[in-house]
């Protein structure tokens, strides 16, 4: 059997990845569609997107459930949500060509302070 620390950091880790590659994902599609004046109802590369973002999302949805029940909120939610911006933001940058400035970096490296602060005061 896994320890729970272990345990914890696979489900928020896979969390993580379902719900950033996911929203990736979904601002990918829907960029693409609006390209294409909108054709969303017709079955395109850019409508599997939209639909395979939107299950990874719904995913995510499943594991947050699951990360809930395991451990205090005021633990969880900053910890996922300061990890998914991070990390959505890497991608966008990465996958999409977005900008990260000097600021924003900063911030994000704040986020990743305050979630092993976070992590460390749980136990």
């Amino acid at each position: 059997m896994m320890p729970a620390f272990a345990v914890d950091t696979a489900l928020f880790a896979a969390y993580v990845a379902t719900s950033s590659f996911g929203l990736l994902l979904l601002k990918l599609s829907l960029s693409r569609i609006r390209a294409a004046d909108g054709a969303m109802l017709a079955l395109s590369p850019d409508t599997l997107l939209l639909a395979a973002g939107f299950a990874l999302y719904v995913v995510s949805f499943g594991l947050w459930i699951r990360i809930l029940a395991r451990l205090p909120l005021s633990t969880a939610y900053p910890v996922a949500i300061g990890l998914t911006m991070a990390f959505s933001t890497t991608g966008a940058v990465l996958l999409l060509g977005e900008r990260l400035g000097a600021l924003k970096l900063a911030g994000m490296l704040l986020v990743f302070a305050g979630c092993v602060a976070l992590s460390l005061d749980s136990k």
